[in-house]
């Protein structure tokens, strides 16, 4: 699925922690250790996610279903 990147959704620190349910504070820390998507720097003071990364981040932490063996 692609997605035209004027209509891709940005996030906020608020939103991003937020949707983790952790502090701001954890959103920048997890950033700066790379846990996390790197946000896109609009100006100095104004940092923002897009959306479809961090969804594909979470899905990324989801345990992987077993594949049976044949």
């Amino acid at each position: 699925m692609s997605t035209n990147p004027i209509s891709a959704r940005l996030l906020t620190v608020q939103q991003v922690a937020k949707h983790f349910g952790v502090a701001e504070r954890t959103v920048w820390r997890w950033e700066a250790l790379g846990t996390l998507p790197r946000g896109l720097r609009l100006t100095r003071n104004t940092v923002r996610w897009r959306e479809e990364e961090i969804e594909r981040h979470v899905a990324s932490l989801a345990p992987r279903a077993e594949q049976p063996t044949t």
